[in-house]
């Protein structure tokens, strides 16, 4: 993950600073992990909502950065 940037924006408080960047982004709640490329566009197809193992997480970072 060297090559990535990590952004974790605290969204657990239900408050309208919150809902706004969720509702941008079509998520309900967390735990939502969006990866977004180079381009600044969602890698919607590896979009991770819930817990995953950590296998399939590397997975789907695999899958991410094969399509930049």
């Amino acid at each position: 993950m060297n090559d990535m940037q990590l952004l974790r924006p605290d969204v657990t408080t239900d408050n309208t600073d919150n809902q706004a960047p969720m509702r941008r982004h079509q998520i309900l709640g967390p735990p939502t992990l969006l990866l977004i490329g180079p381009d600044g566009r969602e890698r919607r197809g590896e979009r991770i909502i819930g817990e995953l193992s950590a296998d399939e997480f590397l997975a789907r970072l695999t899958q991410a950065k094969q399509r930049n």
